[in-house]
C-alpha cells in the first residue's frame, strides 16, 4: 500500500506544525497499541530524537550524511516525558535506554525491549513498524484517491 511506503520513508522536519503532528502520531500509535492515553497537547511529554540532532562522540556509528538521513524520521523519533529527555539529551544509545525505561510511554519503554543497537536499519526497521500501525489506525490504503 502506498500510504505504508511513503509513511515508512516520511522525514518531519523540526517544526512547530510537524512537531504537533509527531506528537498526535505518536500518541494514536500508544493508544492503539498499548490502550494508554497520552495528551499530545500535554507539555508533560515531549518528541525525544533518539538519534540526536546535536549527536556527538557518543554517536560514532553515525556519519554525518546518516544523520542528515535519519534524525528526523518518525523512526528515531518518540514520545518522552520533558525532563527525561532532559536527562536523556544527546547521551549514547545505552544510557538513554535508562531513561525510556522510566517513561509512562509504552512505544518508548519497548525500544528498551526491542532494540540493542541504534542505526539506520533500526530506525528504518522501527518506521516500518510504525507505519503498519498507523495505517491500521488510520484505515488509509492510498493517500492520493
Amino acid at each position: 500500500a502506498q500510504f505504508e511506503t511513503d509513511f515508512s520513508l516520511k522525514q518531519f522536519k523540526d517544526t512547530s506544525r510537524n512537531h504537533r503532528l509527531v506528537k498526535y502520531i505518536l500518541s494514536k500509535i500508544e493508544k492503539y497499541k498499548y490502550h494508554n492515553e497520552i495528551d499530545f497537547d500535554s507539555e508533560l511529554y515531549t518528541i525525544e530524537h533518539i538519534l540526536p540532532e546535536s549527536a556527538d562522540e557518543n554517536w560514532g556509528d553515525f556519519n554525518q550524511d546518516e544523520i542528515n538521513r535519519s534524525v528526523y524520521r518518525i523512526g528515531n523519533l518518540t514520545l518522552l516525558e520533558k525532563a527525561l529527555n532532559r536527562d536523556a539529551d544527546v547521551r549514547s544509545f545505552p544510557e538513554k535506554k535508562t531513561f525510556y525505561q522510566q517513561s509512562n510511554c509504552n512505544i518508548t519503554k519497548n525500544i528498551t525491549i526491542h532494540y540493542d543497537t541504534w542505526n539506520e536499519d533500526r530506525i528504518a526497521s522501527r518506521q516500518a513498524n510504525l507505519a503498519k500501525d498507523a495505517k491500521s489506525i488510520w484505515k488509509i490504503q492510498e493517500l492520493n484517491q
